[in-house]
C-alpha cells in the first residue's frame, strides 16, 4: 500500500484489526462493505489491513517491523482503529473504534482533499453538512 501511495500520490488508510475483534468484523461488513464507502476508498486511497497482533513483517519508513510493533509505533490503543497517512507514509492520525459509514466518508474526504492543511475536521464536517453531502 505504501509503494502504491507513493507511486500514485494517494493517501493511505490503514485498518488495524485483530482476529478476535467483534467490532472489527462489524466494521468490515457495515462500513467497508457499504458501496459508497468502498468505491470512494478504493478510488482515492491506498488501502492496508494490519493485524495488530501479527508477527508478520512489513516495511515502514525504511524499517522492517512486525505488524504488532507497527500498531504500537503509530499509537493503536484498541481495535478496530483506522489511521491515515500522507502519500510519503507520514502519519496524519487515527480514529479509534467502530466508524459508521457516513462518518468514514467524512474522515476520508477530509484527508483526501487535504483539508487538514487548512482547517479542523469539525469545520470540514460542518461544511459538508451545510452542502447536504
Amino acid at each position: 500500500a505504501l509503494e502504491r501511495a507513493a507511486k500514485e500520490e494517494k493517501h493511505v488508510l490503514v485498518d488495524f484489526y485483530t482476529t478476535w475483534c467483534g467490532w472489527c468484523k462489524v466494521m468490515d461488513r457495515q462500513t467497508y462493505g457499504d458501496s459508497e464507502v468502498a468505491t470512494y476508498l478504493t478510488e482515492q486511497f491506498a488501502l492496508a489491513k494490519v493485524n495488530g497482533e501479527s508477527a508478520a513483517k512489513l516495511t515502514w519508513q525504511g524499517k522492517s517491523i512486525s505488524e504488532r510493533d507497527f500498531a504500537r509505533e503509530v499509537g493503536v490503543k484498541g481495535y478496530p482503529s483506522t489511521f491515515f497517512m500522507k502519500p510519503n507514509a507520514d502519519l496524519l492520525g487515527g480514529v479509534p473504534g467502530f466508524i459508521k459509514a457516513p462518518d468514514m466518508l467524512i474522515y476520508s474526504k477530509y484527508v483526501h482533499t487535504k483539508y487538514y492543511e487548512k482547517g479542523k475536521l469539525q469545520q470540514f464536517a460542518d461544511s459538508l453538512r451545510n452542502l447536504g453531502s
